[in-house]
């Protein structure tokens, strides 16, 4: 047992709620603009959802060597054997573009240019997703590959990834919500101005 199970909840529920539904409300934000065909600002939820990526590209890789240092220090050989697997064994190419994807990547949003790009942040919340999902493909593969699941096990998704879905449209449809707000009271501070 590991002792960092107690706070993976919280970093779970970080990701669920903000990374892996962000990658939904941009989509949903650009298909907005898309359908309506009105200039629509969207800087506002662009910029939050830059920050979301940058801080959890920031806070999962702690969590992540304060595992890997437990393991190697703790002398629990299943752990030291599970990391060495991910890192080196058949499906150590899903693990590196894992960890480059989740956490390397979102750094290129701190240049302004890139940063302040609806397409570039919906470029890199999709890798950063596409990272968690190639992270839960090594979890799994490597379960099934060592333990031996049987394959009368049904792969239907998650409830997580349901839920996913879910708070992505709602936080699109907030977002969506707020612009227009924004917008609505710029245009009445720009009339009364006049």
């Amino acid at each position: 047992m590991s002792q960092f199970e107690n706070i993976y909840p919280f970093l779970n529920l970080f990701n669920l709620v903000f990374i892996k539904g962000s990658f939904i409300s941009l989509l949903l934000i650009i298909i907005y603009r898309l359908v309506c065909k009105k200039k629509f600002h969207a800087q506002i939820p662009v910029t939050i959802f830059k920050w979301l990526l940058i801080i959890n590209s920031c806070l999962s890789p702690v969590f992540y060597i304060a595992e890997f240092a437990y393991a190697w220090y703790g002398g629990v050989e299943y752990q030291q054997y599970a990391f060495s697997e991910r890192m080196t064994g058949p499906y150590a190419g899903f693990y590196w573009f894992m960890l480059i994807a989740h956490f390397l990547l979102p750094f290129i949003l701190l240049v302004p240019k890139l940063g302040g790009n609806i397409y570039c942040v919906l470029v890199i919340a999709v890798f950063v997703n596409t990272g968690w999902l190639m992270e839960s493909l090594v979890i799994h593969t490597n379960i099934m590959y060592r333990d031996g699941v049987s394959s009368g096990q049904p792969y239907l998704p998650f409830r997580s990834e349901l839920w996913t879905i879910g708070y992505g449209l709602l936080w699109g449809v907030v977002s969506i919500l707020i612009t227009h707000y924004v917008n609505i009271r710029s245009r009445i501070a720009m009339s009364a101005n006049r």
